[in-house]
């Protein structure tokens, strides 16, 4: 079955351009019905068990993937459900994977009876300006510049900026990762800020020219 919904639309999204489809519905065009396709990205959420993550976790891995999360955005029958991509390769992930991806997910939720409503199902790719969503992720991109919200203020380690009010919003190089904390580095500013992860509301890596970065 390739959507996602149990009594009302089903949309399988990774690519542009996109479109809905109704699981009840008919065929169209007089062909079989098929999934639809969208890139997106949403909100850093638990929704499912650990054991159906884990599933669609493994079929992600068997097609080259990795998943890096499960996002529910809306609620009731406006609910979608979205799984957040990139390939272990580090290549581009294809509309192929994505179909391949929503339609074993698909068949895991609808297993599984954890939504009891319908929902979209949605594939994305984790993009260029990508989220960070773990601090074993924001180590893979040691060296590269981020953006970075947190809940507080932090202080930059400079004396100048020791009794000033701090800063919510933090752009720099990400020079390490050091335990739980992360170093960013605004040299534009000559600022370096240490960023405990568990304070990050946001953390994206910001999109650099391949010249940019050399």
């Amino acid at each position: 079955m390739p959507g996602g919904s149990r009594d009302g639309t089903g949309a399988l999204g990774c690519g542009s351009p996109s479109h809905l489809i109704n699981r009840g519905g008919s065929r169209r065009n007089g062909g079989g019905r098929r999934p639809a396709f969208l890139f997106l990205e949403g909100w850093r959420m638990e929704l499912l068990k650990a054991d159906t993550t884990e599933e669609i976790r493994a079929i992600a891995r068997e097609k080259g993937c990795r998943l890096l999360a499960v996002e529910p955005t809306g609620s009731g029958r406006s609910a979608v459900v979205r799984l957040v991509l990139e390939r272990e390769d580090g290549s581009s992930v294809s509309i192929e994977d994505c179909e391949a991806i929503s339609r074993e997910a698909s068949a895991v939720l609808d297993a599984s009876d954890e939504i009891r409503h319908g929902y979209q199902l949605e594939v994305s790719s984790a993009g260029l300006d990508r989220k960070l969503y773990s601090l074993d992720d924001a180590r893979r991109f040691v060296g590269r510049r981020v953006r970075v919200k947190t809940d507080l203020p932090v202080l930059a380690e400079s004396a100048e900026d020791v009794a000033g009010p701090g800063s919510r919003n933090l752009h720099g190089t990400l020079e390490s990762v050091d335990g739980d904390r992360l170093r960013v580095v605004d040299g534009e500013n000559r600022k370096t800020y240490n960023v405990r992860f568990g304070d990050i509301r946001l953390a994206r890596l910001e999109f650099e020219w391949p010249e940019r970065r050399g």
